[in-house]
């Protein structure tokens, strides 16, 4: 009886120490992120989603200035995007303009998501453009986006996708 008392012992405080363990740092990043309002990340968090802007001809790809952390989208419609920024504790949205890209989920290795921000920037197609997870890419019209799916226009077929197989989109200049 008392041998099993005492594992019993030794495992709650090994499931207690190791639950501290996990929870500091997310505490300490959450601590890190924000002084007085201003974020001291230079880069967009990872876990929000990123809006990038239209390049000027001529001019270099930068993660600072092309790419900017939003937050998280709640809704597209034919003309604007909104979001909601936890950080900050507010919400905004911007207007659906050709050459606008947003990525929902933005690849963890630095390099790697920097070339997929360059090629959804320089994505120069008419019509809208969804990046899947899978690497799949659909040409359409974007009906809209909300919390749970995306509904596109492509070859004159509504096609629905869960939201959480899409990677980015990115809006065209043709708009019907």
């Amino acid at each position: 009886m008392r041998r099993s008392a005492t594992i019993v012992l030794v495992m709650c405080l090994s499931l207690y120490f190791g639950a501290i363990t996990q929870i500091h740092p997310i505490l300490s990043l959450s601590e890190n992120v924000c002084r007085a309002g201003e974020p001291l990340l230079t880069r967009p968090l990872s876990c929000e989603n990123w809006r990038i802007t239209p390049r000027n001809e001529g001019d270099a790809f930068s993660m600072n200035d092309d790419v900017k952390g939003i937050g998280l989208v709640i809704a597209i419609d034919e003309e604007n995007v909104v979001f909601e920024d936890r950080l900050r504790d507010e919400k905004g949205s911007f207007l659906r303009e050709p050459g606008v890209g947003v990525v929902f989920l933005p690849p963890v290795n630095p390099e790697v998501s920097e070339q997929f921000c360059r090629r959804v920037q320089d994505s120069g197609r008419k019509e809208d453009c969804v990046w899947l997870c899978n690497g799949d890419e659909l040409l359409g019209t974007l009906i809209r986006v909300d919390s749970r799916r995306l509904l596109i226009r492509t070859y004159d077929v509504d096609l629905v996708v869960p939201r959480y197989k899409v990677r980015a989109v990115r809006f065209g200049t043709k708009r019907t």
